[in-house]
């Protein structure tokens, strides 16, 4: 094979480090893939294409490879860094076409685009930062409004700036995806409780349901999943004004492997048939309402699209207007999966009185699952009232909005009742149950929870708790931290936050500082930020990890903007503990210390 089938077969920078015996300790995904190795199979083998030079010398040079793709040549930059140690960069030469004008790559684009983005959210930090200071003040009613305007507005732009990252890097096929284990039902309760709020502020539903004979784990890229999952609801709630929004999902087998099937139902406005034919492309919007479509950026279903059949899957639609929409997303899940024995459920009759499809849909499905065999749906409470006398030991399930009426004559008829809740209404529950309820559901409704609450016995059985608000993991004492960032917003917001924590943190201004400040010792985690001046923070890393002793194991977390996995890879080669993209939350940067602080107790224990 030639050049550019190697270059065609893998694309990406090449990163390879060596001891100063040319022994390697670290090659990146890319490198592994080229050369058809596991990462891990290159560790301590001897790399040497070209002689080292002094600490700080950089030698560009060009190397022909045999790679199972064929022949290619790889133009190579090395850098001897200060502990002697060889740091490789390498990308696949691809020919230039004879006789034409040079073209720009993908990868040209590609890395226009994510210096862009870096630009970007450097900006966005400080103003997503700030502004999350400032609704914690005290603040007028308007003045909360303005800054939660400016927080919005901050959010919507990088959700573009990401979405344009991600188009980009699919175009060119250079987005790179895991395969891990994942869960499809935790993945599926999160989704459906993260959109959960949204869909309670335009008064729809949002519930989902996963056959239970699908496999406990899948293979995949979760956080891509999920991502396809997100859009596809999100979408479906922003376009429907009444109803609601349900997603399915479900296993398929066949001799290639497992596929997983994702379908999204929505009671909305429905796709416009001569829109049908353009709604995947890019920045189209199919809505009329012009309010709407200035709330997306046309990207979204091009990017899940994109996903889903890098993920060996695809993306179908079919669309009524005034009728809804049904999108149906597949990915391949794994060579093989053992599909999961449902669960059944000795459970006394059911009457569900609710008057929202969606509700009423699932439902269905998920008392069928349970092998629930006596069960029915009632309107309002009145005809709820007819089924429960008919149905003697029957449990009542009520939707929060039918309470008004009827309410103690069907309650007189049911052997236990529960009512229905979204998340806004839990101020209600001491008052529904002065009414008669037994019990509560907080919606959206997890399987396992309304299979605990339907089981037959216990009589008794204890309203489904109000689920605990996730408690941010904090570090367990007070930290000594180097802030090493150049930009002064960005110093600004994280030293706040941090202090906030109890924390005492001194600032570097750029690497040469923090190196200086690494030196004198003391510190339990340094953020380092990779772009500052004089030296940058893959340098300053370098240094801190070369002046030994305690100094020298201090974790160091990158801080940065770029959010490419190669900027990644480069953190760990230049001796990085950790890496946070900005913009973060608040609450990222205390897990992220959380995370380290018992790794410092721990150094300073052994020290």
């Amino acid at each position: 094979m030639t050049a550019d089938s190697a270059a065609t077969h893998l694309s990406g920078e090449l990163i390879v480090l060596c001891d100063t015996s040319d022994a390697i300790r670290f090659v990146n995904r890319n490198f592994a893939d080229l050369f058809g190795s596991p990462a891990v199979g290159w560790h301590g083998r001897e790399f040497a294409p070209c002689a080292a030079g002094q600490p700080g010398e950089v030698r560009n040079f060009r190397t022909a490879a045999k790679t199972p793709a064929g022949d290619t040549v790889v133009s190579w930059r090395l850098e001897t860094l200060p502990s002697g140690e060889r740091l490789y960069e390498g990308r696949i030469d691809a020919p230039s076409p004879p006789e034409e004008a040079p073209v720009e790559t993908g990868g040209d684009k590609v890395q226009f685009i994510a210096t862009i983005s870096h630009e970007m959210r450097t900006p966005l930090n400080g103003i997503l930062g700030m502004a999350a200071l400032l609704l914690d003040t005290d603040l007028t009613p308007n003045q909360r409004a303005y800054v939660e305007a400016v927080r919005q507005s901050g959010s919507s732009l990088l959700a573009l700036t990401n979405d344009i990252l991600d188009f980009s890097k699919l175009d060119a096929g250079k987005l790179e995806f895991e395969s891990a284990p994942y869960d499809p039902y935790a993945l599926l309760q999160g989704v459906t409780e993260l959109l959960s709020p949204r869909a309670a502020e335009k008064g729809i539903e949002i519930a989902g349901f996963v056959d239970p004979t699908t496999p406990r784990r899948l293979l995949g890229d979760e956080a891509r999943v999920r991502q396809i999952l997100l859009n596809l609801a999100g979408n479906a709630i922003k376009f429907t004004a009444a109803g609601g929004v349900a997603i399915e999902l479900h296993t398929e087998l066949s001799v290639e492997g497992v596929t997983l099937v994702g379908v999204i139902r929505d009671t909305g406005a429905g796709i416009a048939r001569e829109c049908q034919a353009s709604i995947f492309e890019k920045f189209m919007q199919a809505d009329r309402d012009a309010e709407r479509r200035a709330q997306g950026t046309g990207l979204g279903l091009a990017i899940s699209r994109g996903l889903a059949r890098a993920m060996g899957g695809d993306i179908t639609f079919r669309s009524k207007e005034g009728k809804g929409s049904i999108f149906t997303f597949t990915v391949f899940a794994g060579r093989s999966a053992e599909n999961a024995s449902p669960v059944r459920v000795d459970a006394p009759p059911i009457v569900v009185a609710t008057t929202s499809p969606i509700l009423g849909r699932i439902f269905r499905l998920q008392l069928q699952a349970f092998g629930v065999a006596n069960f029915r749906f009632a309107q309002d409470l009145k005809e709820a009232m007819f089924a429960l006398r008919e149905m003697p030991g029957a449990t009542l399930l009520c939707d929060s909005s039918l309470t008004r009426t009827d309410l103690e004559m069907a309650l007189a008829e049911a052997t236990r009742a529960l009512v229905l809740l979204a998340p806004n209404e839990r101020a209600a529950i001491e008052e529904l149950r002065a009414k008669g309820f037994d019990g509560y559901l907080i919606k959206p409704i997890r399987q396992s929870t309304l299979m605990r609450e339907i089981a037959r016995g216990g009589r008794k059985v204890e309203p489904a708790p109000v689920l605990a608000r996730k408690e941010t993991p904090q570090a367990d004492r007070p930290l000594r931290i180097l802030l090493a960032e150049d930009n002064q917003i960005n110093a600004i917001l994280a030293m706040t936050l941090m202090r906030r924590g109890g924390h005492k943190v001194d600032v570097a201004h750029n690497g040469e500082e923090a190196v200086a400040a690494a030196k004198d010792g003391g510190y339990d985690i340094i953020l380092m930020d990779m772009h500052m001046p004089v030296c940058d923070g893959l340098e300053a890393s370098r240094r801190i990890r070369a002046l030994g002793g305690a100094a020298a194991q201090t974790p160091i977390v990158a801080l940065t903007a770029n959010a490419m996995p190669a900027d990644r890879q480069k953190c760990v080669a230049a001796g990085m503990s950790d890496f946070m993209s900005k913009p973060f939350e608040p609450a990222e940067l205390h897990e992220m210390l959380a995370k380290w602080s018992g790794m410092a107790e721990a150094l300073e224990a052994a020290s």
